[in-house]
């Protein structure tokens, strides 16, 4: 573990682990959402375009275990990791998101953080950015 536990993230895997083995309502989409910093609240959650992306694959949010969600793994366990890698997050992602990036981005060997405008969703809210900053990322790769 790396310093203090943050009280919304420590929340944030208690409700995901609720969640194991549910069907998954909307309800509990719209709330995930909320969570996760896609929406700052329920009556945001579904009037967002990724509403639409998102509610066909509610269900995998079931799949989600105390396991998955608190791996034995520890940092060290990333410097095999050897292959460059690409993280990002966004301008307005909630702190302790950008917080994790950040840590993987220090503890990785070999790679780069990009900080994208928008929220958690910044990948879909700035998808020409993304898009670039992956197909750079790759062409990098290959070229190595």
């Amino acid at each position: 573990m790396v310093g203090e536990a943050d009280a919304r993230l420590t929340k944030f895997i208690g409700y995901l682990e609720s969640l194991t083995g549910k069907t998954i309502t909307e309800d509990d989409l719209a709330l995930f959402l909320v969570h996760a910093g896609f929406v700052e609240d329920l009556s945001q959650a579904r009037t967002q375009p990724y509403w639409e992306r998102a509610l066909p694959h509610r269900m995998t949010l079931s799949w989600l275990s105390k396991e998955l969600m608190r791996s034995p793994r520890t940092l060290e366990d990333l410097t095999v990791i050897d292959c460059p890698v690409l993280l990002t997050k966004g301008t307005t992602t909630e702190d302790w998101e950008k917080r994790v990036v950040d840590i993987l981005g220090s503890s990785l060997p070999d790679a780069r953080v990009v900080e994208l405008e928008g929220s958690h969703a910044h990948h879909i809210e700035s998808m020409e950015a993304f898009i670039e900053e992956l197909n750079s990322h790759l062409r990098t790769t290959q070229a190595a």
